[in-house]
């Protein structure tokens, strides 16, 4: 019994520090249960969004809170995710109830999954600061800002023509990867095909004309 109550003991601890340091990285945690339509939202993520304890989560709420701008790209986010049970990292903007505009980010993936469609999914947001600080936030340039150095690389040897086995043999990498690395870029710019690339590329100088 002892035992037990120790191992109970070093499991509430650990998640008291869990729940500390996501709280320290501003990051709040969402759970969507699809069959029954419920959502949980965690304390930090109600802190995050302005809302009380006693607001009601919902798809639909959230979906009110994101900025009327990016809420089309939010809507398509979120089919995205239904159809193939992860969203990658791409920030956005939300207004909170007290009007105070926020940058955040968030990543979800599906933990269940029946008759081949996502059931159950959790998800994490992390507040990265007043819009204040982003004064000329298109999402895309965000986008870009997140992304890592290799996916930059990938993605202006994309744009120069490059095959992914071409792509694979200058960066050492299978070509496997390669093509992992251009689907995840084209997800966080969200855009469709490589003539999407390429303008996004064009528009923010990362290849001369």
């Amino acid at each position: 019994m002892a035992a037990v109550l120790d191992t109970e003991i070093i499991l509430l601890n650990r998640e008291a520090q869990l729940r500390e340091a996501m709280a320290l990285a501003s990051i709040g945690t969402w759970e969507w249960d699809l069959a029954q339509d419920e959502v949980t939202w965690s304390a930090e993520l109600r802190r995050i969004l302005g809302v009380d304890a006693e607001a009601k989560a919902s798809v639909r709420a959230f979906m009110e809170l994101v900025h009327p701008d990016d809420r089309a790209w939010a809507e398509k986010t979120t089919r995205e995710l239904l159809r193939s049970g992860s969203a990658h990292e791409v920030p956005f903007r939300i207004v909170r109830p007290d009007g105070a505009i926020r940058v955040v980010k968030g990543r979800a993936v599906a933990t269940r999954i029946e008759d081949g469609k996502p059931a159950h999914m959790v998800g994490a947001l992390q507040d990265l600061g007043s819009a204040n600080l982003f004064p000329d936030f298109p999402r895309d340039r965000a986008a870009l800002d997140c992304m890592s150095e290799r996916e930059r690389q990938v993605l202006i040897l994309v744009v120069q023509g490059g095959t992914s086995r071409e792509i694979a043999s200058a960066l050492s990498l299978s070509p496997k990867t390669v093509e992992t690395y251009r689907s995840r870029v084209m997800a966080k710019l969200g855009v469709q095909d490589i003539p999407g690339l390429v303008r996004f590329s064009i528009r923010h100088r990362l290849i001369a004309l």
